[in-house]
Formats: C-alpha cells, sequence, structure tokens
C-alpha cells in the first residue's frame, strides 16, 4: 500500500500475524506503550526494535515502497 506510514506497516503487520500489541510488545521486549506509539506514529523505535519488528515480520519496511507518488510529484 502506498502511502503507508511505518507505524501503520506495523500496526498492518502485527494485525496480519494476529499479534496483539501485547503480544508483540513481549516478543520485542518492549512496554505495549511504545508499541502504540510506534503504530501512531508518536515514536521511530531505536534501531534494535525496528530489525527485530522486520524479523517477526519476515520482511522490512522499505520507504520507498511505501511513498505517495502524488506526494512526491511536482505540482
Amino acid at each position: 500500500m502506498l502511502g503507508m506510514s511505518y507505524g501503520e506497516w506495523v500496526r498492518k503487520q502485527r494485525e496480519r500475524k494476529g499479534l496483539t500489541q501485547d503480544q508483540l510488545a513481549a516478543t520485542v521486549g518492549c512496554h505495549i506503550n511504545t508499541i502504540g506509539n510506534i503504530e501512531r506514529g508518536a515514536v521511530v523505535p531505536i534501531p534494535a526494535h525496528r530489525t527485530l519488528l522486520a524479523t517477526i515480520f519476515g520482511q522490512a519496511y522499505k520507504e520507498a515502497d511505501h511513498e505517495d507518488p502524488k506526494a512526491a510529484a511536482p505540482g
């Protein structure tokens, strides 16, 4: 899905895996509030958590794959 932020991507991947925020937090080794904050875009995960999330989801978020081409196009 184009135009998807990192937080939206995390939420979609978590839901696709059938995990709750609490389960994902326990797997990553962080507080449930951290997962909620990541999903809302309030914080950027530390590199270690970002790597763990990519491992858990079986894929890494690639910003170029989620950019909205309309937002990047000259007006």
